[in-house]
């Protein structure tokens, strides 16, 4: 997920992604939130990996990017 955030260089609220750029600075953020110690290494189950992924969701669906279906 963390990736899939990355490489469509989401950002929330600004009309989704930039299909004509990499925005490094951008991609950094989600980087050093996703790896901060607030995510706590993101184990699966633990309470950081539920917050990484709440924070990966978050973005998407300001992405109108939903659940696979059937999924």
């Amino acid at each position: 997920l963390a990736a899939a955030l990355i490489g469509l260089n989401i950002h929330p609220g600004a009309g989704g992604f930039e299909p004509n750029g990499f925005n490094e600075a951008r991609a950094m953020d989600h980087i050093r939130y996703l790896a901060s110690p607030e995510c706590a290494g993101r184990l699966a189950g633990t309470p950081g990996n539920d917050q990484a992924v709440a924070y990966v969701r978050n973005h998407f669906e300001a992405l109108g990017i939903g659940p696979v279906p059937g999924g």
